[in-house]
């Protein structure tokens, strides 16, 4: 195969480029990095702040992810479709790589030390593990019964598993809701989904005394009651509250939010971004980074709806939903609706890893928009 054919365009119709789809993750990305910018003063003394200057780091992982995007939308997504198989047995060696050679943070070995960056394989197998499951969905002759989705569970079983053990518990059950809703899309029975979710319900007793490691418990457990917890795992959720509070209506103003300028805050920069949002701007900035999310997921899941052929019509869904979640997920834990988790917010949250697969994943969904030719 030529890259002349790779990147042909004699299918292409730039008609269709979702010009309002990017232009939403382009502002969600430029808020961001002057968020980010507030979150990387941090003290060092009285009186003495120092900058780590994660803003411009990150500005440069934006330019590094249009270029990434702009390479994507140029590809014509049977190409996807034919070697979805071969990235996703890439991200699986890139995961058995962080065991064998993985750096660890805080505990965890979750990434690869590539010199220039900290790469996070399990932040591209997300993707690939979409695509692969549109493929099978795609290729299965029945995906109505048990029998036509088994396989598409099995394979985005391994990867799951594979993060679970790194440990990164909220990566992995991210698999599990674009998984289902995949597999709903495709017209799995419902009776056959309520089955799985008994089954679930079953497992999870069984699951929390078992699998579950006990930093992971006690997240858990200063979840439902922070206050007990206060000087452990529920001192990151007592102070995001607290910011969230302060922010009322219009903020207490831009590098002014105490919980965040004073170190109350950890983790500012990434998990807890929205956090920062809330208290320097207020319930006005919190609700407009909400709509913007919501009107990315929408405009996606548009797409998916008027694309015919099945694996871009999965595809959309599933990235649809891998954004949507996080975002809840996100959003949720800085607020105490959902447990610390550690997941990122899309688009917004400080890291490269995470910033390059959110617009890999974009160019994707954009790829599928103006080739509706290609298959």
């Amino acid at each position: 195969m030529h890259l002349k054919s790779l990147f042909a365009d004699k299918n292409t119709d730039y008609s269709r480029f979702p010009v309002f789809l990017t232009i939403t993750v382009f502002i969600l990305v430029i808020f961001s990095i002057i968020n980010i910018s507030s979150a990387s003063i941090r003290p060092i003394g009285d009186n003495e702040w120092v900058d780590d200057g994660y803003h411009i780091k990150q500005t440069i992982w934006f330019a590094l992810s249009l270029i990434v995007f702009l390479a994507v939308i140029r590809i014509d997504y049977k190409y996807i479709i034919k070697y979805s198989l071969h990235f996703y047995l890439f991200s699986i060696l890139l995961l058995l790589l962080v065991f064998a050679i993985g750096t660890s943070v805080n505990g965890s070995r979750r990434w690869l030390n590539l010199g220039f960056m900290l790469f996070q394989p399990s932040e591209l197998a997300k993707l690939t593990v979409i695509l692969f499951v549109a493929y099978l969905l795609k290729h299965s002759q029945d995906t109505t019964n048990l029998k036509g989705v088994l396989k598409p569970i099995a394979y985005a079983s391994i990867p799951l598993l594979m993060i679970m053990k790194q440990p990164d518990l909220g990566t992995s059950l991210v698999i599990i809701p674009f998984v289902v809703t995949m597999l709903l899309v495709a017209d799995l029975k419902k009776r056959i989904l309520l089955t799985f979710a008994l089954i679930c319900l079953i497992v999870a007793p069984l699951a929390y005394f078992t699998v579950l490691k006990d930093y992971q418990r006690d997240r858990i457990k200063a979840f439902m009651n922070p206050e007990d917890y206060a000087k452990t795992d529920g001192y990151h959720l007592i102070h995001s509250r607290t910011a969230v509070g302060d922010g009322k209506i219009i903020g207490v103003g831009y590098k002014n939010g105490t919980q965040s300028m004073l170190g109350y805050l950890p983790e500012n920069h990434t998990d807890f971004i929205f956090s920062v949002v809330s208290e320097e701007w207020g319930f006005i900035g919190a609700s407009a980074v909400i709509v913007l999310f919501f009107f990315l997921i929408a405009q996606i899941l548009v797409i998916a709806a008027e694309t015919q052929e099945r694996f871009g019509k999965y595809v959309c869904v599933g990235i649809a939903i891998l954004f949507a979640f996080q975002m809840f997920e996100n959003i949720g834990m800085t607020i105490g609706l959902m447990p610390i988790t550690g997941l990122t917010l899309p688009f917004f949250s400080y890291g490269g890893s995470s910033l390059i697969i959110c617009f890999l994943a974009l160019g994707v969904v954009v790829s599928i928009r103006i080739h509706p030719k290609s298959v």
